[in-house]
């Protein structure tokens, strides 16, 4: 090949080269972001909130004793069982006070026909008296057996009083409304007047006794608000403050108890476990960001702040976390947005997409 055809070879490769090379810039793709959503910090009121499971007791719980001495026939409640004030709880062999009433209104029918007696003599000595047929002394003497036979009637009708009473005294009987808590005596049992049958517990006014190690000590005080919940009802939620703390002082602690009062809403019962949530203190103007903005990263948590089309690794002081946001107490400003999906998979000075929600 001769020196000028060697010459334009050289040239036109070096052309197509050029053209190459200008192609693959024009075809070269733009760098892409991370795709994320971002979002300023929220003000909202944040508590800080201290939780412990107790059990429910009630102000009232009166012992029902018997009135009255006889062998137990009828057990009508169980324990568990609602009942109102005057229901029957339990029944006893009434036969004694029966016979005893029988007696008592046999009496009272004696001393009523005593009474009719002693008071017709002595309007038969008063019209003889008027003539001059018996004397005075008489007369006053009839007038006295007459007051006494009216004595003897009022007895007899207070000891008919007292049967009935004593009868009636043989079926036991709640003295509030309540539930039963516990049946000291079963059928067939033998009791006396005084006796334990039946416990209740008040259902209308509650208390929950809730525990606090002694680290709480000083943290927990009397007035704080409380909000109830059951463990099987978590949408029936009670709020109340803490009346009364009660030291319990063991061997190996000096633990607290908080006490709640608060009314019934309707079928909670004494006995039963529920879990209090104490506010120990609140701030209404918290700044907060969604859960998902905080990362864990080996400096630290941190979240990572909108910087044009990147994004600064940003560290924070946190305070309160619930399972949807945390409190933000330092690091971040409420003008900010800081990624929140995608946040993860950053790094400081990372090039980022942001994404409608």
């Amino acid at each position: 090949m001769s020196s000028r055809a060697t010459e334009r070879f050289l040239i036109l490769a070096g052309a197509m080269l050029v053209l190459a090379g200008c192609h693959s810039e024009e075809t070269k793709p733009a760098p892409r972001g991370t795709p994320i959503t971002a979002q300023a910090p929220t003000v909202r009121e944040v508590a800080n909130v201290e939780r412990s499971v107790g059990v429910i007791t009630s102000p009232e719980l009166p012992m029902v004793k018997a009135e009255a001495t006889g062998r137990v026939i009828e057990l009508l409640v169980d324990a568990g069982s609602k009942v109102t004030v005057d229901q029957p709880l339990a029944r006893l062999d009434d036969e004694v006070q029966q016979l005893a009433l029988k007696s008592a209104r046999a009496s009272l029918r004696r001393a009523e026909v005593q009474r009719d007696n002693a008071q017709t003599s002595l309007a038969r000595l008063v019209d003889l008296r008027s003539s001059g047929a018996v004397s005075q002394g008489a007369l006053d003497d009839a007038r006295a057996a007459a007051d006494a036979a009216v004595a003897q009637v009022n007895e007899a009708r207070a000891a008919v009083e007292q049967a009935q009473w004593a009868l009636r005294m043989t079926t036991i009987k709640a003295p509030i409304a309540g539930i039963v808590q516990q049946r000291r005596v079963a059928v067939g049992d033998l009791v006396r007047s005084g006796d334990p049958v039946i416990e209740l517990a008040a259902a209308s006014a509650l208390r929950a006794v809730l525990p606090f190690p002694e680290t709480f000590l000083g943290r927990i005080q009397v007035g704080q608000q409380v909000r109830l919940v059951l463990p099987d009802q978590p949408d029936t939620t009670v709020d109340g403050q803490i009346n009364e703390l009660r030291p319990i002082v063991g061997r190996d602690n000096r633990a607290i108890e908080a006490i709640v009062a608060f009314p019934n809403p309707g079928n909670w019962k004494p006995g039963g476990s529920v879990v209090g949530e104490v506010i120990l203190d609140a701030r209404p103007e918290a700044l907060t960001i969604p859960i998902e903005a905080l990362v864990l990263r080996p400096a630290g948590e941190l979240v990572y702040v909108l910087d044009g089309s990147t994004v600064k690794a940003t560290s924070i002081t946190v305070g309160v976390r619930t399972g949807s946001y945390v409190e933000v107490l330092s690091g971040l400003d409420a003008g900010q947005r800081v990624a929140v999906k995608g946040a993860g998979f950053l790094t400081d000075g990372a090039l980022v997409q942001v994404r409608e929600e």
